[in-house]
């Protein structure tokens, strides 16, 4: 795929003739020149070249991920709002939106890792489409696939610790890749010479559903199994429409994607995750594509046209109540929704006094200064679990004024050195806390009783 500039835009090259029309007609030219498009081209990527060219602005658009079970936080997407494609984020209601990349480049197709602390991105910035990840604030960008060919649309595996893409790398046959999240080991899954791209993980990390035109020509979507083997085609349109874009739920059991096959523009459908039951959720007369679930399951976000230009809306997973989260007259696509609360909290504990001196075997008191971040619940409980120690201790005694299973961060410790070179005491205080989702941490903290004087 060669990038073709337009003006201070990108938009990718395309068999389709695509120019610049008048508003009211172009997403009807949109449906019709894609629903006639054939060959080794994903859905996504044709509708993103002949809906974007035709605007006279983007690069070709790729899937989103997997949505990570947890709390609902917010909304990267991609935007020309600020002159060129940018990756943006945004709150879940839509308000506050920020450009992370700030580049004259193309950048697109963010994808969230499953902490939430990064997000992966395409970007043209070295001269081809690469894989790019950056901190979720949108510093220290980094390319992870480093390859002449293009690559592109990555999907972080559920535990963090995959990443996978579309590459052109095999003599520009597109393929499904799969590298760890710092880039190395590529490895292609797909092995075919048809169309494989738009990966999207399920939840479980044990299949990656993905677009591919290896048995009919026009692109339908497919699931394999991690390593790429048992793959299998979950749509049967057996038309020119094509199935593509496909994106998990966050239980594993449905799959949200985008079909033209009912004739009209590209809507957004939902099937169970064996290809039963598919269900048009969108059914309205312009374009709707790009399908993103919310991290709580109950929302998807998606890219329309039917205001008249490309925008991130919000519905129900059932399709109802769609609201428009970006409305801004520049095109914006392609959300993908960060989870909050799919890990344990964040504890970190301090001791005051760091150590117990003079050692007169009495009792101290001891203060204990507790950390707790969670992005899901902003007062996780905290509670003293126990207090351990080494040598010649005897808890009953030696330890005063501690209530076990509450949030008890004071308590007296007696300063009992004990005989060299075996019997050194030293305290363990063992905390953990729980957030509103269950999830648990525990962190202690060591308090020796110590021979020298403290330094002043």
């Amino acid at each position: 795929m060669s990038v073709v500039r337009v003006g201070a835009h990108s938009a990718t090259r395309s068999s389709c003739s695509a120019h610049s029309r008048h508003r009211s007609g172009t997403e009807a030219e949109v449906s019709g020149l894609v629903r006639g498009s054939r060959g080794r081209r994903g859905a996504t990527k044709v509708i993103a070249e002949v809906a974007l060219a035709s605007l006279a602005s983007l690069a070709s658009a790729g899937t989103a991920s997997a949505a990570f079970p947890g709390q609902n936080g917010n909304i990267a997407f991609a935007s020309i709002r600020d002159g060129n494609v940018e990756i943006y984020v945004m709150n879940a209601d839509g308000s506050n939106p920020t450009n992370l990349t700030n580049n004259a480049a193309f950048d697109g197709m963010p994808a969230w890792s499953p902490d939430g602390k990064h997000i992966a991105f395409t970007s043209d910035r070295d001269g081809n489409l690469e894989v790019y990840v950056i901190d979720a604030d949108g510093s220290n960008p980094t390319n992870l696939t480093n390859n002449a060919a293009d690559d592109a649309e990555p999907a972080w595996s559920p535990d963090g610790t995959q990443i996978a893409f579309r590459s052109e790398r095999d003599a520009g046959d597109t393929e499904v890749y799969v590298m760890d999240a710092d880039g190395s080991n590529p490895t292609n899954l797909t092995n075919n010479p048809a169309f494989d791209g738009e990966p999207a993980w399920s939840p479980d990390g044990t299949q990656i559903a993905f677009t591919s035109a290896r048995d009919s020509g026009n692109t339908e979507v497919y699931v394999m199994d991690a390593d790429g083997s048992n793959p299998t085609r979950l749509t049967n349109t057996n038309s020119a429409a094509g199935d593509g874009q496909p994106a998990w739920s966050p239980d594993g059991n449905q799959i949200a994607f985008t079909s033209a096959r009912d004739g009209g523009a590209f809507e957004v459908f939902v099937m169970d995750a064996d290809g039963s039951n598919p269900t048009n959720l969108t059914n309205n007369a312009a374009f709707d594509s790009m399908p993103a679930w919310s991290p709580d399951g109950n929302q998807i976000a998606f890219t329309t046209f039917r205001d008249g230009n490309l925008e991130v809306y919000l519905m129900d997973a059932d399709g109802s109540n769609p609201t428009n989260l970006t409305n801004d007259a520049a095109s914006d696509l392609l959300p993908d929704w960060r989870s909050e609360g799919d890990l344990p909290p964040e504890l970190s504990l301090r001791a005051d006094p760091l150590h117990l001196w003079p050692p007169n075997r009495k009792l101290v008191p001891v203060s204990i200064q507790v950390v707790v971040v969670d992005d899901a619940d902003p007062a996780p409980r905290v509670r003293l679990e126990s207090i351990t120690c080494t040598g010649r201790c005897d808890p009953a005694s030696d330890v005063s004024d501690a209530e076990f299973g509450e949030d008890d961060r004071s308590f007296t410790l007696r300063a009992h050195l004990g005989r060299p070179p075996n019997d050194l005491r030293v305290y363990t205080a063992t905390y953990s806390a729980t957030d509103a989702t269950g999830k648990v941490t525990t962190a202690s903290v060591e308090i020796p009783v110590s021979r020298l004087a403290p330094a002043r």
